[in-house]
């Protein structure tokens, strides 16, 4: 098994997210859970995406439903709500099954000694 690949965001401390199975699991014990692509969709996009990134959070936090992180993202200047916008993106994109089997086999390969490649062809 795939160790987790953590995206660290500023919401009221640092904080490690991560979009992997309990992420997922998160969002859809919601009563209205959103897809990622919500987080493209004008009208949707601010509760999706603060909704996907207390979905993602890692470790124990004092947010108890996405609601909480939402009231606290609105007292964020533009600039912090944009980087949090972009950790929960790519925390989303390095979670995607065919991304982390890309970045698995590209590691394994860089790996390998060039003697270890030639002796296995």
């Amino acid at each position: 098994m795939s160790q987790p690949l953590f995206i660290t965001v500023v919401l009221d401390v640092p904080r490690r997210i991560c979009y992997d199975g309990a992420a997922i699991f998160n969002m859809g014990s919601l009563d209205k859970p959103f897809s990622v692509t919500d987080m493209g969709k004008g009208n949707k996009a601010f509760a999706a995406i603060f909704t996907w990134a207390w979905a993602c959070l890692y470790e124990p936090h004092p947010f108890d439903s996405p609601r909480d992180l939402c009231k606290l993202a609105y007292t964020f200047d533009a600039a912090k709500r944009e980087a949090v916008t972009n950790a929960v993106i790519d925390a989303v994109k390095m979670g995607l099954p065919s991304k982390r089997k890309e970045d698995e086999t590209k590691n394994e390969s860089a790996e390998k000694s060039p003697t270890q490649e030639s002796n296995s062809a």
